[in-house]
C-alpha cells in the first residue's frame, strides 16, 4: 500500500519513499539491506538507499511515482551511481565496480577496494 501522504492509511511497517518527503510504499516483510529471507532488493532514496521487501511493493512504486526508486529493467544500463543495486560490474557508471556488501544475492555499485562491511545505507534511508 501507499505511504507518506495525508490522504495514506498510517503504515504499520516501514515507509520506503522515493524521495525525502515523496511518497513511498509501505512494506512489512523482512525490511532489511541483506535479502536473507522473502523479497528482494528494492532500490530507492533517489539512488542511495536499499532494502529488501515483496516484489509488489516496486512494482507499486514504480507504477504510481518512480520518482526516486530505480525502476530500471535488468539488465542494467551502465548508469548505477553509487549506491545503487547491480548485478555484474557492467551495471554501474565507469569507474565503479559491483561491489559486496553485507546483503546475499545483489550488489551496491561502489569506488574499488571498499570492505563489504563498510557499505550500508544510511540510516536515514529508514526513518518514516
Amino acid at each position: 500500500m501507499a505511504c507518506g501522504r495525508p490522504q495514506d492509511p498510517p503504515c504499520n511497517g516501514i515507509c520506503l519513499r522515493g524521495t525525502a518527503d515523496g511518497p513511498g510504499v509501505c512494506t512489512f516483510a523482512d525490511i532489511d539491506i541483506w535479502c536473507d529471507g522473502e523479497g528482494e532488493a528494492i532500490g530507492y532514496g533517489e539512488g542511495t538507499c536499499w532494502a529488501c521487501s515483496p516484489s509488489e511493493a516496486r512494482a507499486l512504486a514504480c507504477c504510481e511515482f518512480p520518482e526516486g526508486f530505480d525502476c530500471r529493467d535488468w539488465p542494467y544500463p551502465s548508469d548505477g551511481p553509487p549506491g545503487s543495486i547491480c548485478a555484474r560490474h557492467e551495471d554501474c557508471e565507469p569507474g565503479l565496480v559491483c561491489g559486496a556488501h553485507r546483503g546475499e544475492g545483489y550488489g551496491i555499485c561502489q569506488c574499488p577496494g571498499l570492505d563489504a562491511e563498510d557499505v550500508a545505507p544510511p540510516q536515514s534511508c529508514f526513518q518514516q
